[in-house]
């Protein structure tokens, strides 16, 4: 199975964000940008482990 990608421009807490998920048959990512693409926040699922990772300059 072909990961799925989906990704979507919203408004959080006033700013706006880019947010992408990825589905794959392994697993998931949640991704929030900013507009240049800059990561703030990251979520990843594989299997039954997860990840969250936070941007330092966030």
């Amino acid at each position: 199975m072909a990961d799925n990608l989906y990704t979507m421009k919203i408004t959080l807490k006033g700013e706006p964000r880019v947010l992408t998920i990825r589905l794959g048959e392994k697993g998931m990512d949640v991704i929030l940008s900013d507009l240049k693409g800059k990561m703030i926040e990251s979520f990843q699922q594989d299997g039954s482990k997860i990840m969250v990772t936070n941007s330092k300059n966030s």
